[in-house]
């Protein structure tokens, strides 16, 4: 995986950098470029973060046949987070591709 890489190199490729507002926040730079790999690590184990808490407050609502609600007032922010780390890891993901090509 070629990296880093700068962001005009990135807007070159024909893609918006940062893109998703996500990275934003998760870009890893180094010098001024960004470190693909490095990124990539960070949103996946952000979406990791959210999956999990997902998981456990669903998991605790089924074992007491609680509404979710009474479970976590979190819930639609995990739910937004993993679909804003999705949404980087696409974004980042075709950068990869039109590097490889």
């Amino acid at each position: 995986m070629p990296t880093p890489i700068s962001p005009d190199r990135i807007r070159a490729l024909g893609f918006e950098w940062p893109g998703a507002p996500k990275l934003a926040e998760a870009a890893v730079m180094t010098n001024g470029d960004v470190d693909l790999t490095a990124t990539l690590a960070r949103v996946e184990a952000d979406l990791a973060f959210y999956l999990r808490e997902i998981s456990a407050a669903r998991m605790f609502s089924r074992t007491w046949d609680a509404p979710i609600d009474d479970v976590t007032d979190r819930m639609d922010e995990y739910v937004e987070g993993a679909a804003a780390c999705r949404a980087a890891l696409h974004h980042v993901r075709a950068i990869v591709a039109a590097i490889e090509v």
